[in-house]
């Protein structure tokens, strides 16, 4: 046939087909089902004879489907090929399946030039999305089924390059949960991983991905939910002994692009935000952010919770506005618009959290630590003052402002300081003012210093952002070692106009802010005394201490953001009230110690970070308080 295609007609071939091909391959079926399947020689030799038989069958229907295709029939003969490579299929013979895929694959190549119609497309799809090519035995692992896959997967691509109108949301949901099943099913090919590199097969769905339209209805939210499956492989069995040969750590950072390319370009799509497929996007780049160190694979390349950071940052960055502006609040449902902004919280809480005693061995823990602090200030232009928005939940800004309190931390507490605030961590509503008059005793001093965190500049960002949020500033002051009534974003002007929605911020964070700083008076009180006459503090803990106290003396917190004492009328320096017995304390602490005034001991060091001294520091702070009652 293959000497005289050319001289047949249309109708010959027809014949032909049904009369010789088709019945060659109905043939190699009933030998290949009466074997016995522990007659494995025989087996051996009927499956190479089958897989020899249908790639010649795919030549010949490939070489001339413009003969084929000009009979009125052809129809009817491409459904019985299809019907042939269906009954091939449940033998269940992994290397007769790819010779299925592989021929079904190179007879679409095909049908590029030679177009057929889309009923005949339609059952090409039914015999790809019935299941994944399955191994001779269900479960036998010594199978290798990567083959066999990586054609069934080229064979959709083939399919969907022929198909001119997107799938249908069903379709498109069948297809990805296949290749979903696909590569958690592949076999991990011998001496090879994929932490750096893709697998083939994966490359091929990534290459799925990519191709994928995304112009329907609903089609968007499926695609991006689906694909934020395939980003949450690896961090989903982290209680499992990590398997080196299959830890889809490559593939979870290839799916993170594309997941947020999809979320950027459906960004201002209303069925993307209420239908909670931009929630669970979110969320599935969020994980590796907050899991960061505790992601046991460490590849050579980039991080995955750094590539996660960069694509949440990215979406967000097309997303918030409209979700932020009165179509997307108007819109959406206001229950989804909670759930993401405390997805967007738990972003933040995760990029300056770190657990850094679960680093691996020579991670350059400066270099992440400034990551960290870029990628936190680029969140904070996006977030602030929009997380005090109305809609958002007040245990949402709560949260965001909780995770700043812990991770501004410098210094370790006592365990009698931190079972105190890990209990009221727990419950409903927080950290709350009651605890401030706890902190405002004096504790057992302490004659061993602790060292600092391994993080102090992602410490110094979150106080100085607690901070900005009490005082309603819109930017996040840093350390220093001189005055701070220069520094950007350190009070807020007179003429700068209050708004509920730095009010609600200003709220949420005082608390924290004030226990913060309690924490640190506290510690110079009970340990200074015991550290003997003249001794001063560790450079660090007195760095601190000095700045905490410039920033108080110059905030005017937010009007409403701390609650009125009784009796007491007082407008932006409530703070101070609040802290007075600690304060007193540290002048007192500070006399006695030789800590007073310009010829204190260190004083005029700004470069060692001293400056003025500790009691002059604290004088300012009184003095603020003499001055909101009028003296």
């Amino acid at each position: 046939m293959s000497a005289y295609g050319e001289s047949l007609s249309p109708e010959a071939w027809s014949i032909c087909m049904r009369s010789v091909i088709y019945s060659l391959l109905s043939s190699v079926e009933q030998e290949l089902r009466s074997l016995d399947s522990e007659d494995k020689k025989g087996l051996d030799e009927w499956k190479e004879t089958a897989i020899v038989v249908i790639q010649g069958v795919a030549d010949l229907f490939s070489a001339y489907l413009g003969m084929l295709t000009a009979h009125e029939s052809f129809s009817s003969i491409w459904a019985d090929l299809i019907g042939h490579f269906t009954a091939l299929l449940d033998l269940h013979v992994l290397d007769i399946n790819a010779a299925v895929f592989s021929a079904l694959r190179d007879v679409l190549n095909r049908c590029v030039d030679h177009p057929v119609s889309q009923l005949c497309l339609d059952l090409a799809w039914k015999l790809w999305s019935r299941s994944i090519p399955a191994p001779d035995i269900q479960d036998d692992k010594s199978a290798d089924n990567q083959k066999s896959l990586l054609v069934w997967v080229e064979t959709l691509l083939s399919l969907y390059t022929l198909t001119p109108t997107s799938f249908p949301v069903a379709r498109v949901q069948r297809m990805l949960s296949l290749l979903l099943e696909s590569v958690i099913r592949a076999t991990p090919a011998p001496y090879s991983s994929d932490i750096e590199y893709v697998t083939p097969l994966q490359g091929k769905v990534i290459e799925v991905f990519r191709v994928v339209r995304t112009d329907g209805a609903e089609v968007p939210g499926a695609v991006i939910r689906q694909v934020a499956e395939f980003v949450s492989l690896a961090f989903s069995s982290l209680d499992k002994p990590v398997d080196k040969k299959r830890t889809y750590v490559a593939l979870a950072k290839e799916s993170m692009g594309i997941l947020a390319g999809l979320m950027v370009q459906h960004a201002r799509e209303e069925a993307v935000f209420s239908g909670g497929a931009f929630a669970a996007g979110l969320r599935s780049l969020v994980t590796p952010v907050k899991l960061k160190y505790q992601f046991p694979v460490v590849p050579k390349s980039t991080a995955p919770w750094k590539v996660a950071t960069e694509s949440s940052l990215s979406v967000l960055e097309a997303a918030l506005p409209f979700l932020c502006s009165a179509e997307g609040n108007e819109g959406l449902p206001r229950q989804r618009v909670q759930e993401i902004w405390e997805i967007v919280v738990a972003l933040a809480n995760g990029i300056v959290d770190a657990d850094v005693s679960a680093a691996a061995p020579g991670t350059d823990i400066a270099a992440d630590q400034e990551f960290d602090i870029a990628a936190f200030k680029r969140l904070r232009k996006l977030i602030i003052p929009s997380l005090g928005g109305e809609i958002v939940l007040e245990e949402t800004r709560r949260a965001y402002c909780e995770g700043l309190f812990w991770r501004s931390i410098i210094h370790a507490l006592t365990p009698a300081e931190d079972e105190m605030l890990s209990s009221k961590r727990q419950g409903e509503t927080g950290v709350g003012l009651d605890v401030l008059a706890a902190l405002c005793e004096p504790r057992h001093g302490r004659t061993i210093d602790p060292a600092p965190t391994h993080r102090p500049k992602v410490a110094e960002v979150c106080l100085g952002e607690l901070f900005s949020l009490v005082s309603g500033c819109p930017e996040t002051p840093h350390f220093s070692t001189g005055d701070s009534s220069n520094e950007t974003g350190s009070h807020s002007t007179e003429d700068e106009e209050s708004s509920p929605l730095r009010a609600r911020l200003a709220k949420a964070a005082a608390p924290y802010l004030l226990i913060r700083c309690a924490l640190t008076l506290r510690a110079y009180v009970s340990d200074q005394p015991l550290r003997g006459a003249r001794m001063p503090q560790p450079l660090s803990q007195r760095r601190e201490l000095a700045w905490i106290l410039r920033k108080l003396a110059d905030l005017r917190s937010e009007a409403g953001a701390i609650p009125d004492l009784k009796n007491v009328d007082c407008e932006g320096g409530k703070h101070l009230l609040r802290l007075y017995p600690l304060l007193v304390g540290v002048i007192s602490v500070a006399g006695a110690a030789g800590d007073m005034g310009r010829g204190a001991w260190g004083s005029g060091n700004v470069a060692n970070g001293y400056g003025e001294s500790i009691g002059e520091l604290a004088g300012r702070c009184l003095g603020k308080v003499g001055g909101e009652f009028g003296i």
